[in-house]
């Protein structure tokens, strides 16, 4: 599928055709200005250039503060003028153009996919519907109703109205589940094609954020609470009828990879696990003279700095680090801390083309144990005790790189500093003295650095997420060249979205949370009443609580949070609780309504004669 998607949009771009561009849902006479006629274009290649827009959404550009930016587990890089807008919540419909951008790309592919679908159950007709399906559900999960378009756009009408969100949401639901039923489609692919799986496993998501938005009510946004009176419209229940599909054509609840850290090995690309990725192949593309600019930029994103290519780390940008609450998650034992971020950093050499950042992925595990260390990591649990013991064991390595070694919480109750050291090139011991405090910055509004560790040692770093390195890139341009696939639905992610119908239902979810977890060896969760998470909250935990930690957990790094927290009603408690940037928040509007979604862009209230400013979502 790889090659068959690259080279097919290759062939396209040859001859001359520009199927797409921003503005061609506001305009859809611009479909047809190219040098052949339309009848030319096959379904194949406008099935390959709906996917291929795709990669514009989750490619980790400005698009990437849509997906997880003013959340409770992500804080602000510095200096990030895009990214603040995000946090703040100080969007408006003519001041971001990601936001344009988002909702152009996505009906860019719904318009080709339409034009790709013929309803037959081929493979070109079932991955144009998912395709749709899935711009659909981030439209959704964005703004709320959106123009429902079901037909390629041939003329230049520009009459498209918005479309209750719940008519939305049965479209594709309808669509899903008869694709589910009908369709010839294998029951797994990794290759970017529709599935029963992955198929099943949209349908979940979609139903499960149709039964939050049509069932249930919203009492009180800033304490997160809201009112249900039952499964009316049985989404909740399709929720888990679907994911239960989903798993069950995986593989079952054995089609789980038995570590999460192997799930995530570059080497281990399209597992068991994986039920849909946006496909990228280095090869293809340096073939196409395009391997420098054709990939995508998410192992950027995620991460703090810790100084230039030339000192071997990668290239990255302060984006979206783990805030104080994320960090407070981790227990002993789960094996997602260490599989999630990149907590040894081993010491450069230029002599030594495996050292540095990507020594972790080059080194044997011998070499590993008497490698240089230039940064480490150590979970936030550990006591003055362990980091101590934690010395004795490395002290050799630690010495070697002169090693700055942070503790991610200083084991005293205190969620606000953490503790370190900075190792000497002679030091023999280390006492709990030597271990000095040091802020953790979340705040945007009052620090020139934010989301990472200030004034460490002169210092300016922070913990990198590791789930898309790839260890092929170029650490020394600024460019898209990371190639690994971009997973989009995996299978943990959905036993989730089963455990959180099951929740809506009044059944018992926490076998499936504990099913993500015992794979994660932390320990199981017996009942609400047991939960108690070390973060520092001012409202009395719930059921809800304990799903979006998990989910937390399970897909840091992933693009997830923020539709989690606005489906789910949490959206403006979490801000205000774990974000410290609620000072000069706006999440609230001048009309004192939460910013549930995103502005409508201006552009296309001013294009399309089917919406006015009285269409605007609430708060903006």
């Amino acid at each position: 599928m790889k090659s068959k998607i690259i080279i097919s949009f290759a062939s396209v771009l040859l001859a001359g055709v520009s199927l797409t561009s921003c503005s061609d849902f506001l305009d859809g006479s611009k479909q047809n200005r190219s040098n052949i006629d339309d009848s030319q274009i096959t379904p194949e290649q406008r099935r390959n250039q709906a996917f291929y827009e795709l990669r514009s959404i989750y490619e980790g550009s400005d698009m990437l503060g849509m997906l997880v930016k003013g959340t409770d587990i992500y804080i602000n890089q510095s200096g990030d003028g895009t990214g603040e807008k995000f946090y703040a919540y100080t969007l408006t419909p003519s001041n971001e153009d990601a936001v344009k951008t988002f909702y152009a790309t996505c009906y860019d592919a719904i318009n080709n996919a339409n034009a790709a679908i013929d309803n037959s159950g081929s493979q070109v007709d079932a991955d144009a519907r998912f395709t749709r399906a899935l711009c659909y559900y981030n439209l959704l999960q964005q703004f709320g109703g959106v123009p429902l378009i079901t037909k390629p756009i041939t003329t230049s009408e520009r009459n498209y109205p918005r479309t209750p969100a719940q008519e939305v949401y049965d479209f594709i639901l309808s669509d899903m589940k008869s694709l589910y039923a009908s369709a010839s489609i294998p029951a797994t692919n990794h290759e970017g094609h529709a599935s029963l799986a992955n198929v099943a496993a949209l349908t979940a998501k979609i139903a499960l954020a149709a039964g939050w938005d049509v069932d249930v009510t919203v009492t009180d946004a800033a304490q997160g609470t809201y009112s249900f009176s039952g499964d009316t419209h049985q989404y909740f229940a399709t929720a888990k009828e679907y994911a239960t599909n989903a798993v069950t054509q995986a593989g079952g609840e054995s089609a789980l990879v038995d570590s999460y850290e192997k799930k995530w090995l570059q080497t281990n690309e399209g597992n068991s696990e994986e039920l849909f990725s946006i496909q990228y192949d280095r090869a293809i593309s340096a073939d196409a003279g395009t391997e420098l600019s054709a990939g995508h930029m998410m192992e950027k994103n995620f991460c703090g700095y810790y100084g230039s290519a030339d000192n071997g780390q990668k290239l990255m940008n302060h984006g979206d680090n783990p805030t104080k609450k994320m960090l407070a998650l981790y227990t002993e034992g789960d094996e997602r801390w260490e599989a999630t971020f990149m907590t040894t950093l081993y010491l450069y050499s230029a002599s030594d083309a495996k050292s540095g950042y990507y020594g972790y992925y080059n080194y044997t595990d011998d070499e590993k144990k008497s490698a240089g260390i230039k940064y480490r990591f150590l979970p936030p649990y550990y006591t003055n005790a362990e980091v101590i013991a934690d010395f004795n064991e490395h002290m050799s390595q630690y010495q070697a790189g002169k090693a700055l070694v942070v503790r991610m919480g200083d084991g005293s109750g205190s969620t606000d500093k953490v503790g370190y050291y900075l190792c000497g090139a002679s030091q023999t011991s280390l006492t709990e003295s030597q271990i000095q405090a040091m802020d953790y910055y979340t705040d945007a509004v009052t620090s020139a650095y934010t989301g990472y560790l200030k004034n460490c040692n002169g210092t300016y770093t922070g913990l990198v997420c590791k789930k898309w390195d790839d260890i092929n890139i170029d650490k020394s341009a600024n460019r898209k060249q990371n190639y690994r696939d971009v997973v989009i639905l995996s299978l943990s992610d959905i036993i989730l979205v089963r455990a959180e119908a099951k929740m809506m239902l009044g059944e018992d979810y926490l076998s499936d949370v504990n099913l993500i977890r015992t794979r994660a060896k932390a320990d199981n969760i017996q009942s609400l009443a047991s939960y108690d998470p070390a973060y520092t909250h001012n409202f009395t935990l719930r059921d809800i609580d304990i799903i979006l930690d998990e989910r937390a957990l399970e897909l840091f790094g992933e693009m997830t949070r923020w539709e989690d927290l606005r489906r789910t009603k949490q959206l403006v408690l979490y801000y205000n609780a774990f974000n410290n940037n609620s000072a000069a928040c706006s999440i609230i509007g001048s009309d004192g309504n939460p910013k549930w979604y995103r502005p409508i862009p201006a552009n296309e209230i001013s294009s399309n004669t089917g919406i006015s400013e009285k269409d605007q979502n609430p708060g903006y």
